[in-house]
C-alpha cells in the first residue's frame, strides 16, 4: 500500500506493488512490475552470527524511490512485538523462539513522503521434520 504523509494524517494516494525475495533463488520477485514508482523489497541473507542461531540479517537495498527521490528511512516490524528504524539497508535481528514462524514487514519512506510495504516469513525448525506452519 502507498500512501503520503500530510502533517500527522495519512491519505491513500493508490496501489503500489511490494516484492519479496526468494533467499533461496536469491532473485526479487514482485506482485506487479511498476516501473518509476515506490517499491519495497528486502533479502533474508541468512545468520549473520554463527553463535546466535536466531538472529538473521535482511538487506533491503533491493527497494526503490520514486524517480527524483530516495528512500528516507525504513520501518521493520519482526513479528515478535518488536520493530526498528533504520537509515541503512542492513538490519539485523535475533528471534525469541525455535520452532515459530515470523511474518517479518518492511515498509519504506521515501523523501516525497511515499511509502509502500512488503513482508515475508521467516520459519525456524530446529528437529525433525518441519510443522511450523506460518500464517498466509
Amino acid at each position: 500500500m502507498r500512501t503520503k504523509l500530510s502533517g500527522f494524517a495519512v491519505a491513500l494516494v493508490g496501489f503500489v506493488a511490494s516484492c519479496a525475495v526468494d533467499p533461496a533463488a536469491d532473485t526479487a520477485t514482485t506482485d506487479q512490475d511498476v516501473l518509476g514508482q515506490l517499491e519495497a523489497c528486502f533479502v533474508n541473507q541468512g545468520q549473520p552470527d554463527p553463535s546466535v542461531p536466531l538472529s538473521r540479517r535482511f538487506d533491503s537495498s533491493c527497494s526503490t524511490p520514486t524517480p527524483g527521490s530516495f528512500i528516507w528511512f525504513r520501518s521493520w516490524d519482526f513479528g515478535d512485538g518488536t520493530g526498528a528504524f533504520t537509515g541503512g539497508t542492513l538490519t539485523d535481528h535475533t528471534f525469541p523462539f525455535t520452532n515459530s514462524c515470523y511474518k517479518v514487514q518492511l515498509t519504506v519512506w521515501d523523501a516525497n513522503g511515499l511509502s509502500d510495504t512488503t513482508s515475508q516469513n521467516v520459519q525456524f525448525c530446529t528437529v525433525g521434520p518441519c510443522v511450523v506452519v506460518c500464517p498466509p
